[in-house]
C-alpha cells in the first residue's frame, strides 16, 4: 500500500488507480485480450500505448515489479551505486567470465523491475543513436522512411521537450 501512495500520475485519480491497474485473478479471467505485452519498461509501455490507441483493441500490459519509478532511491542520481541489487533490480548476474581479471569474475547485470524497467536504474538517461545506424536499418531491412533518422528525429525531439506529467511534446 505504501508504494502505491507514492505513485504520482495527475491524469489518473487515486480512487481509479487500483481498478485500472492492479490485476486480480477475477479481473484477468473475465476479459479477453488482443495483445499481451510483457514488461512495462520503456519499450513495453510505448508498445502498449500505441496498440491501445485503437479503441477496438484490448491490451494487457504485465509488469513483474512495482512502481519503482517513483521511489526516492530511483529519483536521486546520487544513489547510483546503491541501485545494484535494490528491490527495483531483478538481480541478474553473469556466468563467470574467464577473460576478465580476476579470471572468472561475475558481473552484475542490472535490469529494472517495475514500471519504467531498466530506465529506473539509469535515471531515464538515453542517447539518440547514430543517424547512420537508423538509415542503414531503413535500407537493409526495408523498415520504411519513418524508421530513417529523419523519420525518428521528430520523436526524439518530442521526448526532449516533454516534462514529467505532460503530454505536451507527444508525437502521434
Amino acid at each position: 500500500q505504501a508504494g502505491r501512495a507514492r505513485a504520482w500520475n495527475p491524469q489518473i485519480p487515486p480512487a481509479e488507480f487500483e481498478h485500472r491497474f492492479i490485476a486480480t485473478r477475477a479481473r484477468l479471467s473475465e476479459r479477453r485480450w488482443d495483445f499481451i505485452v510483457v514488461g512495462a519498461g520503456s519499450a513495453g509501455c510505448v508498445l502498449a500505448s500505441r496498440l491501445s490507441q485503437d479503441p477496438k483493441v484490448q491490451v494487457l500490459l504485465i509488469e513483474g515489479g512495482g512502481e519503482a519509478q517513483n521511489a526516492r532511491i530511483i529519483k536521486d542520481p546520487r544513489n547510483a551505486t546503491r541501485l545494484v541489487g535494490c528491490e527495483a533490480d531483478w538481480g541478474f548476474r553473469s556466468t563467470p567470465q574467464p577473460q576478465l581479471l580476476p579470471s572468472g569474475r561475475i558481473l552484475d547485470l542490472e535490469r529494472g523491475k517495475g514500471l519504467g524497467g531498466s530506465s529506473c536504474l539509469n535515471y531515464n538517461m538515453w542517447v539518440r543513436g547514430a543517424p547512420e545506424d537508423f538509415d542503414r536499418w531503413n535500407k537493409e531491412y526495408g523498415c520504411g522512411e519513418e524508421w530513417s533518422y529523419a523519420g525518428v528525429l521528430p520523436h526524439f525531439e518530442a521526448i526532449e521537450r516533454c516534462t514529467a506529467g505532460s503530454s505536451e511534446g507527444a508525437v502521434a
